[in-house]
This record gives C-alpha cells, structure tokens and sequence, in this order.
C-alpha cells in the first residue's frame, strides 16, 4: 500500500467535504431539500475523486479507496470533536445523520470505483 497516495486522496476527500459541508451549513437555511441538495453534491464530489483513484492506481485500488476513506472519516471526527468542546456554538451532529453521511460516502466509494475501474479497463483496450 501507498500511504502517500492514500494521504493524498484522503486529504482530497477531506477538502472536498469540507467544501460541501461550508455551503450547505453557511449559506442555505437548513432543510430537508438542502440535506439532501448537500449528500448529492458529497457524492458527486466525493464519487470523482473516488473515480479517479480508481482510474489511476494500478496495484489494489479498492484497498487504498477504502484506506483513503477511513483516514478521511478519522480526521474528520477526530477534528469535529475538538471542535465541538472548544466552540460551544457547534452542536453535535445526531447519529442517524452521521450515519446516513457515512452511507453517501460509501456509495461514493463505491460507484466512483467501479467507473474508476472502467475507465482504466477501457484505456488498457484502447493502448492495446
């Protein structure tokens, strides 16, 4: 395993997190249409990257997908907690929320792999 890759992707996945995360809290009311508005674009953003870690890694690309996937959701946590003690102003996210977060991010994983995988199938045929 490349821990540098995986560094790489996971900070992607981090940034563009964040990104969703920042426009969906700070700039539209929340709402059941912006939750929703705000998972779509996670799985978009988070599927390319995915996407093109899958088109590009040639030795075990579901394993470092996975990898990258975790050390993003570790930091992320890790950083939400001392945020949430050290500014009394950001609430707790409730599980069911966490949890449904964390399935977008897996089906991100998922779909970007798989036509991460195609693409990477397709150029060996077309190199061929």
């Amino acid at each position: 395993m490349n821990w540098r890759i995986i560094g790489r992707y996971a900070a992607a996945l981090f940034v563009g997190e964040t990104v969703v995360g920042f426009l969906e809290d700070f700039l539209f009311p929340s709402s059941v249409a912006v939750l929703f508005g705000g998972a779509a674009a996670s799985f978009v953003v988070c599927g390319a990257i995915f996407t093109h870690l899958g088109a590009h890694q040639p030795e075990r690309p579901l394993l470092h997908a996975w990898a990258a996937l975790l050390v993003q959701v570790a930091v992320a946590s890790v950083l939400a907690q001392i945020l949430a003690r050290w500014m009394s102003w950001i609430g707790r996210s409730p599980v069911p929320l966490i949890i449904f977060e964390l399935a977008v991010l897996v089906c991100a994983l998922v779909a970007g792999m798989l036509l991460g995988a195609n693409l990477r199938q397709a150029r060996r045929s077309a190199d061929a």
